[in-house]
Parts: structure tokens; sequence; C-alpha cells
């Protein structure tokens, strides 16, 4: 029988119950550096009393407004943002995954407003991980990721199975292209 979490991870047989800044406590008091920051989740570290004391403060206002209305303190923080960067404008999402489908439609926006829609390929590398939606996994190239599900994985991505020290040789080597790619070009001479 499947277990009530969806195995998707081989999970080590730690319980944490505690963060302090950089540090996780196990149940049995062992303390562990949080070199995964919760896959990125918790970069900022675990329970400062500041980023506590304005979650509360927020917790005990108002928990979540649709994009649909104005949102000053949203507002506010987009314009530090970008007076603090290269960026233009900000875009606020709820998980990375929907970063990066943002990401995707908005180089192929930009390009086909430029009035050259065909640039469509996205360049990732192969075993990367990019998130969970059928693009993402796609993009990843990995066996495991796409197997069972590449009728519904409809993503244009080449995958650059090269190492670093390739890529800094600049290589001609073309990359290798990953599955949908492939897959792609098998039906094309096909026809």
């Amino acid at each position: 029988m499947i277990p009530a979490v969806l195995p998707t991870y081989a999970r080590a047989p730690l319980h944490f119950v505690k963060g302090e800044g950089s540090w996780l406590l196990e149940e049995d008091g062992r303390r562990f550096l949080d070199l995964g920051s919760g896959i990125a989740v918790t970069a900022l570290g675990h329970a400062h009393p500041a980023l506590v004391a304005a979650l509360t403060e927020q917790a005990n206002k108002l928990w979540h407004v649709s994009n649909l209305y104005e949102i000053p303190q949203q507002q506010a923080l987009a314009e530090k943002l970008v007076a603090a960067s290269f960026a233009d404008t900000v875009f606020f999402t709820n998980s990375g995954t929907e970063s990066c489908e943002l990401a995707v439609k908005m180089a192929r926006k930009y390009w086909y407003e430029k009035g050259q829609p065909e640039k469509t390929d996205i360049l990732t590398f192969s075993g990367s991980f990019h998130g969970r939606s059928s693009a993402a996994i796609a993009a990843s190239g990995a066996e495991k990721m796409v197997k069972g599900s590449r009728r519904c994985c409809r993503a244009s991505c080449t995958c650059l199975s090269a190492t670093w020290p390739h890529l800094r040789r600049r290589s001609p080597t073309p990359p290798a292209p990953c599955w949908w790619s492939r897959s792609r070009a098998r039906a094309a001479s096909a026809r």
C-alpha cells in the first residue's frame, strides 16, 4: 500500500522539531546545520525574532489577498526591489514552479512581440530540476522525471548534458538534445 505522504523523495530518518537560525534540532536533541534550507524555502533561516514578529503581526491582520486587488505592502516591496536591482517591474508568485513557468512564458512573449515568434526553444541542463509542472519536468531531460508522462509534457527545450569544464571551453560539440527534442525530430523525419 502507498504511504499517506506520496514517496517522491528518499527521506532520511530524521525528525526535526525546531529550527534556530541556520540550525535544525532533531527530536533526540542533535543539531544539524541546515545546508538545504528546505530546498531553498527557508534561506533566511529559522525563527528569527524579527521575522516571527512581522509574520505574527500580519497573520493577526490579513492572511492573503488575491492579486485582483491593490495590496499596499506588495506595492511598497516591489518599489524597493526595483530601486535596488536591474528590474523595471516585479511579479510575485506563489511558488518556484510558477516562477519557472512565468520565465518561459515571458521569454516567448518577448520574442513574439519583437516579431520573431519562432524563437521558442528554452535551454536547460539535463538532470536539472525546475519544478513539477509538465513543462518543468520536460525541461529536466531526466528519464526518471519524464518516465510515464511523455505524452503530457510538451515543452520545447534543449538539454545540455555537458559538464561545466566542457562549457567553459566553449567546445563546438553540440549539446545532447533532451527526450522531447529527440522525439520531435523523429516525428519530423517520419513525415
